[in-house]
């Protein structure tokens, strides 16, 4: 249970496995490839162990391309504690990576929180966080973290477990000055929601458009609700319109 990861690239004849990524510092349980990332030659993986602090790991592609190889920097973050889950989920674009705590003690137990990393100017290299992000209405058992999406200078983070599972989605700008400790832009809700849904069970951004699952809607029949972002900016809204098998 040390855990991997693999790097796959298409060629002409298809798809192939290419490279396999493990951590420096492995040992037994680490689950290794829980959550994974990738944008242009940098990919984040992350492990998790229930039992221990977590890491997340960041691998750039070499100049010779992918081969097998530990990381190039560690991610961790300062006043976290085993049983947090930091890493839970994940999410990368550009020179930003975004991980998940769903189980981060901040405002009450299992209320979660966020971390944003930005890479230094020098690369990256192993490191604690820039920034936490937060729920302003964070909770006991809220799951915040529980999935992380980023897209240029926005991220989503979902808290499946908000309102007995109902769900619930925060929207984080980044400010004019840098990304700093905060709570959210706008809050997202299903105008369905309802008791054990789990709406943000995933999530998804692209440019204006953002995806997210509630994998136990409608007797378990899952569906996703799709938000587009208004005119004026981001605010506390209902989906555009539900999607449904």
């Amino acid at each position: 249970d040390r855990g991997c990861a693999y790097i796959l690239e298409k060629s002409d004849i298809g798809w192939e496995t290419i490279a396999r990524l493990t951590a420096s510092n492995a040992e037994e349980g680490d689950n290794l490839g829980w959550s994974v990332a990738i944008h242009e030659n940098t990919v984040v993986v992350s492990m998790y162990d229930y039992y221990k602090k977590t890491t997340c790991y960041v691998y750039e592609k070499p100049v010779s391309g992918w081969t097998d190889m530990t990381e190039t920097a560690r991610l961790t973050t300062t006043g976290f504690y085993s049983g947090d889950l930091f890493g839970s989920s994940v999410s990368i674009f550009d020179e930003t990576i975004v991980v998940g705590a769903l189980s981060d003690d901040s405002n009450g137990s299992n209320s979660g929180c966020a971390y944003v990393f930005e890479k230094p100017q020098g690369g990256w290299a192993d490191m604690t966080q820039t920034a936490k992000l937060t729920a302003s209405d964070g909770t006991i058992n809220n799951y915040f973290g529980r999935s992380v999406t980023i897209f240029n200078n926005t991220i989503a983070v979902s808290a499946n477990g908000k309102n007995s599972f109902t769900g619930g989605v925060y929207i984080f700008e980044k400010p004019l000055n840098g990304w700093e400790n905060m709570t959210e832009d706008a809050l997202l809700l299903a105008s369905d929601g309802q008791t054990s849904a789990s709406f943000g069970e995933s999530v998804s951004l692209y440019e204006d458009v953002l995806l997210v699952g509630a994998d136990n809607d409608a007797s378990n029949r899952g569906s996703a609700y799709l938000f587009e972002k208004p005119v004026s900016g981001w605010t506390n809204m209902n989906e555009t319109v539900k999607l449904s098998p």
